[in-house]
């Protein structure tokens, strides 16, 4: 998956490489009901609302990481893993200094990118789950 768009100040496009955006499906801000048919409780559809309004997302303090030609680099002290990120990814590991929800990221970038909405959400959803299974990012 890549994102094609370029920046509002008129940088070149960037490539977001597989190996930092996982497959992965969400509602994308879709309203949805907290139960289903029969009534119970949908806990599937009440985990991603939770995603989307509660959690935070920050940086694991165990990773080293400094830039290189304008892509971030970084390792996993406890894992001994290197990663690389894109200016796309840089600029969400720049925004996770502090902790930060989903809207408030997505929100951000839509103002600096010029991309669409749900596809910014996808990126951000894919890489935000691929960097937390890597342990590069924690949730508050």
């Amino acid at each position: 998956m890549s994102c094609k768009a370029a920046t509002k100040s008129s940088t070149p496009s960037c490539q977001l490489p597989a190996h930092c955006l996982p497959a992965m499906d969400f509602a994308h801000g879709k309203e949805a009901s907290n139960t289903n048919p029969s009534g119970q409780v949908n806990k599937n559809k009440l985990r991603i609302f939770k995603t989307y309004i509660m959690e935070k997302y920050y940086r694991n303090q165990q990773i080293i990481d400094g830039e290189l030609d304008n892509h971030q680099v970084m390792m996993h002290i406890e894992k001994g893993k290197y990663f690389g990120l894109t200016p796309v990814g840089k600029r969400i590991w720049e925004l996770i200094n502090e902790p930060k929800t989903f809207s408030e990221i997505t929100d951000q970038l839509l103002t600096e990118f010029d991309v669409e909405e749900d596809v910014c959400k996808q990126e951000v959803e894919e890489f935000l789950k691929k960097a937390k299974d890597a342990d590069l990012v924690k949730i508050a």
